[in-house]
């Protein structure tokens, strides 16, 4: 009997273990995709400005993706299946779109917490505008004026549910 409630209590001290376990894997592959995500951003946002550096404005509400594909501006990992289109880490499509000198990046289908960390580190970021959290991606970029963001502000705009929020970040 007493063997049956040492090997008992082993079983669940190693249960317990291999939860906690589980739980550090989890924060570290949360930790890599919010990295991956944030690098991302970076790296579109500058592959725009390369691109389009010689062209008076990017027109009017334009979609940029796919001159991005054509020129080899999307790194190989964030490119979707057909080869189109932009995935960020966490699986949903990322959209871009140019109006006059400002773009709207949006990264859809993120979890309330992906959506906001990525949009809190964004907050009084060099060139942004406006960051903004919807249902689905917006069609146009927002031409208004220069928003007052807080990073309360942009965390509690975070609330869609899982898998819907539509984060967009507008730069000049």
């Amino acid at each position: 009997m007493a063997q049956i409630m040492g090997w008992v209590l082993a079983a669940a001290a190693g249960l317990l273990m291999l939860s906690q376990v589980m739980g550090v894997f989890e924060e570290g592959v949360a930790d890599n995709q919010e990295g991956e995500t944030d690098a991302l951003i970076t790296r579109l946002r500058a592959n725009v400005a390369v691109v389009f550096a010689n062209q008076a404005d990017l027109g009017s509400d334009t979609d940029l993706v796919p001159t991005l594909v054509d020129v080899d501006k999307i790194p190989a990992n964030a490119l979707n299946a057909a080869g189109d289109g932009i995935v960020h880490p966490y699986g949903g499509a990322v959209t871009i779109l140019g109006d006059d000198e400002r773009i709207a990046m949006t990264l859809a289908e993120l979890d309330d917490d992906q959506c906001a960390r990525a949009a809190t580190k964004l907050v009084g970021g060099r060139g942004v505008v406006n960051i903004e959290v919807d249902d689905e991606a917006p069609d146009e970029v927002n031409d208004g004026e220069e928003a007052e963001l807080t990073v309360a502000g942009v965390a509690a705009a975070c609330d869609e549910g899982d898998g819907a929020n539509y984060l967009t970040i507008t730069f000049r």
